[in-house]
């Protein structure tokens, strides 16, 4: 399909009403080497979609079989998913909230230790957080929960049903605990075999006795068998993605420098610059530019990525990128929040922060929402 021909089927791009609600925003940065994590969301800049690029997505991005590997794959997602979990504090409870209207449905206690929510200072900070949240279907979600100190993550499971309301959370058969690093970053395969995870043993997360390089890595939840690759320690992850089957996992760098990488989960453990491939790099975007979000397409064959400029809040771009041929087009410009942004899992839709507040990109109609009912704190989303 031609350019023109993508320009035929995709000739218009709603706006959607902003309505009058701004939020305020909070750069929080919890590592000393510079890892980003973002806590609220803002506001500011001008939308700019472009609808080629639109409809590009939504031809190339749909939910299938893997082309690098066998595997079942999930049926593809034809409604928007109803639900979406947030964690707007970073500590237990989270929130279930309805994306439509913003409001929360229901809430997810987390297990906390005993006493471990008691405020202590610097290095001796016991308190839980919540490392991230993923899902593979939008109603069965893996949550990670780190302590700093000592350090140790621990995985958990629950269930939204049709109405927003969780199951019991409960531990992670094939991996209950990871110790001595922070688990901050999360991937479930749409098959629901493979999780992926970024951790680190170092920093503001995660003081242990004796530092270690961070890692990206995969778990096969059938069994609880471990792969990891060891990151430069120069690097800083800022998130993680799995094909459908789980063959394929995608990490984005934020420093040093800034790139997005694919390794194959066929791939043998070791120095993750050694495995795989780069597929991006920011400074072809210009100097000093970064990336926060990246994805893969269920097929392997797209990324959808952001692109931001030096200093964080904006205005940031939204690309997606042909594998096969290169072919790079821009989806959407004046994104604000660079740690806002979310898809879902068949990646046919994307949660992202606007000039005006939170919106959602129908990638299958080129229509973009925004959902003002989205109030107050709102923290990483899983959708």
């Amino acid at each position: 399909m031609t350019e023109s021909q993508i320009h035929a089927l995709f000739t218009e791009i709603a706006d959607g009403d902003p309505g009058p609600m701004r939020v305020d925003t909070r750069l929080a940065q919890r590592r000393g080497r510079a890892r980003l994590r973002w806590r609220r969301a803002c506001a500011a800049g001008t939308p700019v979609l472009a609808a080629a690029a639109v409809a590009v997505v939504a031809l190339g991005m749909g939910a299938g079989t893997a082309r690098h590997g066998a595997g079942p794959a999930p049926a593809a997602v034809q409604e928007a998913l109803k639900f979406a979990v947030a964690a707007s504090t970073g500590t237990s409870p989270l929130q279930v909230r309805d994306v439509a209207t913003g409001a929360v449905v229901a809430q997810v206690n987390l297990p906390t230790e005993p006493g471990s929510q008691a405020p202590r200072q610097g290095a001796h900070d016991g308190r839980t957080y919540v490392g991230d949240v993923a899902t593979r279907n939008g109603r069965t979600y893996v949550v990670a929960l780190y302590r700093p100190y000592p350090c140790q993550s621990w995985l958990y499971q629950f269930r939204v049903n049709s109405r927003g309301q969780p199951t019991a959370v409960t531990p992670l058969r094939a991996r209950p605990t990871i110790a001595g690093a922070e688990v901050y970053h999360l991937a479930v395969s749409s098959n629901g075999q493979v999780l992926g995870y970024a951790s680190a043993s170092s920093g503001l997360g995660c003081f242990a006795r004796k530092a270690q390089p961070d890692h990206v890595g995969i778990i096969n939840i059938a069994t609880g068998q471990t792969k990891q690759w060891t990151m430069p320690t120069s690097s800083a992850v800022n998130g993680v993605s799995l094909s459908a089957n789980g063959s394929l996992l995608l990490y984005s760098l934020q420093l040093g420098p800034s790139v997005v990488r694919i390794i194959p989960a066929s791939d043998p453990p070791g120095q993750a610059a050694d495995r795989g491939r780069t597929v991006l790099r920011a400074a072809q975007f210009g100097p000093s530019q970064w990336i926060s979000f990246a994805a893969i397409s269920p097929d392997g064959s797209v990324v959808c990525f952001s692109v931001y400029p030096p200093g964080g809040g904006g205005p940031g771009r939204i690309y997606v990128n042909d594998l096969a041929t290169g072919h790079l087009l821009r989806v959407a410009s004046g994104a604000t929040y660079p740690g806002l942004i979310t898809r879902d899992p068949a990646v046919r839709q994307l949660l992202l922060h606007m000039p005006d507040g939170l919106a959602r990109l129908d990638l299958s109609t080129g229509k973009l929402t925004y959902l003002p009912g989205w109030k107050g704190l709102i923290g990483p989303i899983a959708w």
